[in-house]
């Protein structure tokens, strides 16, 4: 391996199969470049050793599949990194869950099941929400898809089972949604829904709870608490308090949830 100076003025400090790991001017960290699929990849390794940085840059290429590394763990496709994000989130008993797994749906059949996460740069992200605008979704629908990839990502990385973040093209998350139904509006609704949704619909419109929140609930996880006294006064229907799956809201100036508990699953048992 011999020093040499790029045209750009960097020193570079070749590896045999025609990438590098060069050091900009006045720059403490080393950087690497290899080549993929007919494209430069150049990154900042935030290392200052030169041995550490080829080292980096070893086991970067190997997420890509360029070359095998026997001392990194294996990289994850995209089907194995939705499943652990869906186990995360049933582990850690965060909202969400269908939602969540509606969107790595999308996610694996556009990427591909077998594609390797490392893969997803910022470039393919941009045909997946032209892509996805395409097929019909709204500005939020196409957000709330990007972000579950991120957050898909970004728990790989947490576990150092990806070594950097690509940058994510984040689209706009739309304009929020306007009008609201009021109590006889969705009394009319209700005449027009089948016997088993009309509970639910009520109970929707009551908390401003969304599908996969109400559909989620169960008795074992769910713990009934007095509404405060400030988020009566505050109108506040969706104040959740997640870390202990306690609810509060304010249904029809009712001071608990267990009244709406009542109205929604008649006769169910506390």
């Amino acid at each position: 391996m011999l020093p040499s100076m790029t045209s750009a003025g960097a020193i570079s400090f070749f590896v045999r199969d025609g990438g590098g790991v060069y050091r900009q001017p006045g720059s403490p960290f080393c950087s690497i470049r290899f080549r993929w699929r007919g494209r430069q990849i150049r990154e900042s390794t935030k290392l200052t050793s030169k041995r550490d940085a080829i080292d980096y840059r070893r086991r970067r290429m190997a997420e890509f599949g360029i070359e095998r590394n026997p001392t990194s763990q294996s990289v994850p496709t995209v089907d194995e990194a939705a499943r652990a994000l869906l186990v995360h989130i049933s582990a850690s008993c965060k909202s969400g869950l269908p939602q969540v797994r509606s969107h790595l749906k999308n996610i694996v059949d556009y990427f591909g099941p077998n594609t390797l996460i490392a893969e997803i740069q910022g470039d393919r992200m941009d045909r997946f929400v032209i892509a996805r605008r395409s097929a019909g979704l709204k500005d939020a629908s196409v957000y709330n898809e990007m972000s579950t990839l991120r957050r898909c990502l970004r728990l790989q990385w947490k576990r150092h089972r990806l070594l950097a973040l690509p940058e994510f093209p984040m689209p706009s998350p739309g304009k929020a949604r306007q009008g609201f139904f009021t109590s006889e509006e969705v009394e009319r609704l209700c005449q027009h829904l089948p016997a088993h949704a009309v509970n639910a619909v009520r109970f929707a419109w009551e908390t401003g709870w969304r599908r996969g929140e109400i559909f989620g609930l169960r008795w074992p996880t769910t713990q009934v608490v007095p509404c405060p006294k400030d988020c009566a006064a505050a109108g506040d229907r969706r104040a959740v308090e997640r870390g202990s799956m306690a609810v509060c809201s304010t249904i029809s100036g009712a001071a608990s949830f267990s009244a709406a508990r009542t109205r929604a699953y008649p006769g169910a048992a506390p």
